[in-house]
């Protein structure tokens, strides 16, 4: 007994095994046909099997590695690919059926028809590569006709050999189905011909008529999109014997119609942006490259390009859908969609293996001409609407001319029309009250030209020039001559068009002369100083530059004098600053009589002048020099029965081909004018040896630091605190100070780099870093800025001469958000010298912004009381030398006292500068003083949080 269960076990499991074998190989169920059979596809019936190309259908048969058909990969170099369709027929009676391949440009696709005696009944051998092949090539299909007999079991094999993807639809037909087949083939392809010949007769006649881009386009889309729909079909390469370039040709086919397609929607869908529409051309030009790929690379990348043009140009209708032309966008969006989810839908179905049923034969091109008809009816909405705005446009235009001459006629401007020939056509009453003539009647019968207009003979040809070149002129400034002679200035601003195939001019005029005259005199005093009417500082450094390189060039003699007068402070003090300016101006005018025309003068600062003499009045310098001499020696100023002589003392400087820069000659020359000073005599000429040179290098040096420190950001800004000296009172006050950190690493003190870049003219510059780096400091510290007082901040001379200060600081002050209120500027009394309605100008304007000013060293010029009155400053800053002696002389103290009792009732602040003790201090609360500053109170720190806090307690 126990045998006999071992032996049943052993069975059992060997049952077991065999099965699992058998379910570990694959076999194909057949594909039974019915009494009543129609249609079937076939590909879930087929195994296949890929073997070296040389097997025989011998070796084929006996092989059992059979698998299911589901990849459409391309087979290995020098392999082929076998197919196997078992078919049973169930009838009582034979069948003829069809095997159909729908891919008739398979290289080679043989087939065998095999009994159940393994007797092979037939064979045939199609393909592209074969070149008789017409009867079973049928509308682009591969047709195997079979007949089975009654229960007979056949099997079919088919051999295939191709460079491509493996895209094989098999379909089995009954004979009746095959015909109907072939009638809805040909049904689809002639409705299709129907349909788009017309639109591309259409379109393209009414291109003809009408001129419309689009309609080209389109009428060329369906063009191409009816040889695609033959390629596709099979028709076009059976017909041209092209069967091998069937997927070649087709690519092609299909890139030229998305091309044509998006051409058509750029247009409706208009402004498309630019870089969208070279997206959609380069996706149709690599459509178009996908079609010379090798085989196996053109379904997958004509596809991938495929979709990406039409979910682009969908993407485009959806984006773009506002605005006026909603209707025709929606309509393209429309057609686009059904273009884009058919092709889709197809291309993803074949990529998959997947091939679509007799159903879609007729549904498939449908849906595509369908999309195809709106985007055409999205055209035509298109250029409707276009019409309708063209009208709504020209509509406009009427009532725009008609209001148009309404304001020609009653216009502030004048306006005009002219023939290019000079014809005066119209005229409206401002522009003949502009020329000063009484009618329009009146300038248009006494003009024979418009050249008379003109007071420039060459005014008209460069207007005409202009014209002519750009077709438009734009606030052209033309002095224009008027009908009493006189002349004037317009804005011209004028355009040619066409009116009656005749070229005229259309312009209007705007009187500008009195913003003219006003422009002139601000250009004037940009380059000229206000007191005197000689040129400034800045203009004197351009001509000098230029001066510099001709003669380096060209080896030419330059010689630069410097003149400074050194009792002007004293006429200041003695008779008042009125006194003061009127020397300065009759000291002009005795340098302006006495020197050569050509000569170049110009004021440097308030009591500073520069000579330049040039070429030959370089080589003649002894003889101004002399004149000078004579006449300043001569020379007498006379104040109100008070007469001063006035000292001067002249440097001179020659070029030299060793200078590097134009600034060395002016320190040199002003180097030449203190030595003169200092030995009392009047005339001093630079030399090499006189000493001097050093000081230039050093002062080159320190501009060195100075651009380094620019550039590299080794300024540092420090902080001295400003103390009220009032009882009770506090407040966060600081004095803003800057130091450099040098080469060596060292904190390099403002005296030692400020005087030498002033003389080079790099001043603002450092104002500007100054005043910019302190504000952003401010903007990142909010917290301090809220609770900050004041921060005062040093402005040199050269910064207040300058117009373009005022511009930058105003764009730091918007950028940074910071109040007016927040900053105080401190302007020296020697800067308040130079050019005071300027300065005027420069406080004003920013005291309307809440900045406060403040004198510094007040007391140490000698006019400061007058200054006080004029300069209408917030503080008085008072000299170290008044406050030093103020514990020890009596004197001091009363004239400190003095100056207070004037502030207050000029309702201006005291700061004292320089207090070294607490017993200064003391003295100074009592005297009146507000603030005080200096040593006693706290040394300079540098700008952070922990000094701010350590010296204010916060």
């Amino acid at each position: 007994m126990l045998a006999m269960m071992k032996i049943r076990l052993v069975s059992c499991l060997i049952l077991l095994f065999a099965i699992l074998l058998h379910g570990m190989s694959f076999a194909a169920p057949v594909l039974n046909i019915e009494a009543d059979f129609h249609a079937r596809n076939a590909n879930p019936f087929v195994e296949v099997l890929q073997v070296d190309v040389n097997q025989q259908l011998s070796q084929i048969q006996s092989n059992e590695n059979w698998q299911p058909f589901d990849s459409i990969e391309p087979m290995q170099s020098g392999n082929a690919l076998w197919l196997r369709l078992q078919l049973s027929n169930l009838a009582d009676f034979e069948q003829k059926i069809q095997l159909v391949l729908a891919n008739a440009s398979l290289k080679q696709a043989d087939w065998y028809v095999v009994d159940e005696r393994e007797r092979i009944r037939r064979s045939v051998a199609m393909g592209s590569a074969q070149i008789n092949q017409s009867e079973y090539l049928q509308h682009g299909q591969l047709v195997m006709p079979l007949s089975v007999r009654a229960n007979e079991n056949l099997s079919v094999y088919l051999r295939v050999i191709d460079d491509g993807n493996l895209i094989i639809p098999l379909t089995l037909l009954g004979e009746s189905d095959f015909q109907q087949q072939l009638f809805t083939r040909q049904m689809t392809t002639a409705a299709v011909l129907a349909v788009l010949g017309s639109l591309v007769v259409y379109f393209f006649f009414s291109y003809l008529l009408m001129r419309s881009p689009a309609r080209f386009w389109l009428a060329l889309a369906g063009l191409s999109g009816l040889l695609l729909h033959l390629a596709a079909n099979g028709a076009l390469g059976q017909w041209w014997q092209l069967t091998q370039y069937n997927h070649a040709l087709s690519i092609v086919l299909l890139a030229l119609t998305l091309l044509t397609l998006s051409k058509v929607n750029h247009t409706v869908l208009q402004p498309v942006p630019v870089y969208w529409r070279w997206v959609s051309y380069s996706l149709g030009g690599g459509l178009l490259i996908a079609s010379i790929l090798p085989a196996h690379l053109q379904l997958v990348s004509s596809a991938a390009l495929t979709f990406a043009i039409l979910w682009l140009q969908l993407g485009l209708c959806i984006a773009l859908n506002h605005g006026p032309r909603r209707t025709p966008n929606a309509l393209m969006a429309l057609g686009w969609l059904l273009i884009a989810g058919m092709a889709s839908f197809t291309l993803g179905s074949y990529l998959l293996g997947v091939y679509p049923q007799f159903a879609w034969l007729w549904l498939t091109p449908a849906i595509l001409v369908g999309g195809l008809f709106f985007i055409a009816i999205a055209l035509a909405a298109y250029e409707q609407a276009s019409h309708i705005h063209k009208l709504r446009q020209q509509q406009q235009i009427i009532a725009d001319l008609s209001q148009y001459q309404e304001r020609f006629l009653q216009a502030s401007e004048g306006m005009y029309t002219s023939s290019v020939e000079g014809e005066l056509i119209s005229i409206n009453p401002a522009a003949v009250r502009i020329f000063g003539f009484d009618s329009e009647a009146q300038m248009l019968k006494e003009v024979r030209h418009v050249q008379e207009l003109y007071a420039d003979a060459t005014g008209r040809e460069q207007v005409l020039h202009t014209l002519r070149h750009d077709k438009l002129l734009l606030g052209a400034e033309v002095q224009i001559r008027r009908r009493d002679g006189s002349t004037s200035w317009v804005a011209l601003t004028a355009h040619l068009k066409s009116q009656r195939n005749k070229d005229v001019i259309v312009g209007s005029i705007v009187d500008i002369s009195e913003r003219k005259y006003v422009g002139t005199n601000i250009a004037y005093l940009h380059s000229h100083d206000g007191l005197t009417g000689l040129l400034n500082r800045q203009s004197l450094m351009n001509r000098l530059e230029q001066a510099f390189d001709y003669a380096q060039d060209h080896h030419a003699g330059l010689m630069l004098l410097y003149l400074n007068i050194h009792n002007f402070n004293a006429v200041n003090q003695a008779c008042g600053v009125e006194a003061g300016d009127k020397l300065l101006q009759q000291f002009s005018q005795l340098l302006h009589e006495t020197i050569n025309p050509r000569a170049v003068l110009a004021r440097l600062s308030a009591d500073h002048f520069a000579i330049m003499l040039e070429g030959d009045l370089a080589d003649r310098e002894e003889q101004t020099r002399l004149r000078l001499a004579e006449r300043i020696q001569a020379f007498r100023f006379t104040w109100q029965n008070t007469v001063f002589d006035v000292q001067v003392s002249l440097g001179a400087a020659q070029f030299d081909i060793t200078l590097r820069h134009p600034s060395e000659l002016l320190t040199m020359a002003e180097t030449a004018s203190r030595q003169a000073r200092q030995k009392r005599h009047f005339y001093a000429r630079f030399t090499a040896e006189s000493g001097h040179i050093e000081q230039i290098l050093r002062d080159y040096d320190a501009v060195q630091w100075v651009r380094d420190a620019l550039e590299q950001q080794r300024f540092e800004l420090y902080f001295q605190p400003i103390q009220p000296l009032k009882a009770g009172q506090s407040a966060i006050c600081y004095e803003l100070l800057l130091r450099l950190l040098s080469p060596q690493g060292d904190m390099v003190s403002p005296r030692q780099f400020l005087p030498a870049a002033e003389r080079h003219h790099m001043g603002m510059q450092i104002d500007l870093w100054v005043i910019g780096r302190y504000l952003q400091w401010l903007a990142e510290n909010p917290q301090h800025y809220q609770m900050l007082n004041f921060c005062s901040i040093n402005i040199s001379a050269q910064t207040l001469e300058d117009t373009g200060f005022m511009r930058e600081l105003l764009n730091m002050l918007e950028q940074y958000q910071i109040e007016g209120s927040k900053l105080c500027f401190e302007i020296s009394e020697g800067a308040a010298l130079i050019n005071k309605v300027a300065l005027r100008q420069f406080m004003q304007r920013l005291q309307r912004l809440g900045c406060r000013f403040a004198l510094d060293d007040f007391g140490s010029a000698f006019a400061s009381h007058q200054y006080l009155q004029q300069l209408k400053v917030n503080y008085i800053k008072l000299d170290q030398a008044l406050i030093e002696p103020v514990l020890t002389s009596a004197v001091s103290s009363i004239t400190v006292s003095a100056m207070c009792q004037i502030a207050a009732e000029l309702q201006v602040q005291t700061i004292a500068e320089g207090v070294e003790n607490s017993d200064t201090l003391v003295a100074l609360a009592k005297l009146g003083v507000d603030y005080a500053q200096g040593y006693a109170i706290a040394t300079p720190h540098p700008l952070n949080h922990e000094a701010l806090a350590q010296i204010f307690s916060l």
